[in-house]
């Protein structure tokens, strides 16, 4: 595995992690009753370590891909949709490691450090 684990609890009371797994794809791996699930290659060809994020019902999941953009994948009612691209951050602009935080009605902000020494932060 490399960088930081990326760690969200659901609203079934389930704890998600996920890797950077050595062939740079998404791993992940559940807590829940007691009992962790097997590893689960969640795809993906990513640069940095995933950021988890709970909200709304929902697990946003977050990485900086091989391409330098910002990608998503979202689990919802107990399975992970595919991978899409972000818009809001230009490819290459993105220095280090994404931040997320829930917003009010169960949406995402994200935070990051730009190439340029800037901290960027957009509700998505």
């Amino acid at each position: 595995m490399h960088g930081r684990p990326g760690v969200a609890l659901d609203a079934a009371g389930a704890v998600h992690v996920a890797v950077r797994h050595r062939t740079d794809e998404v791993w992940e791996r559940v807590y829940a009753d007691g009992t962790w699930s097997d590893w689960q290659n969640l795809g993906g060809t990513v640069s940095g370590s995933p950021t988890l994020l709970a909200a709304a019902g929902r697990i946003y999941l977050f990485a900086v891909a091989a391409d330098n953009r910002l990608w998503q994948c979202n689990f919802v009612a107990g399975a992970w949709g595919g991978w899409f691209p972000r818009s809001e951050f230009a490819t290459a602009e993105i220095q280090g490691a994404i931040g997320a935080e829930p917003g009010p009605d169960g949406s995402a902000s994200v935070v990051l450090l730009g190439v340029d020494g800037r901290v960027r932060r957009t509700a998505l």
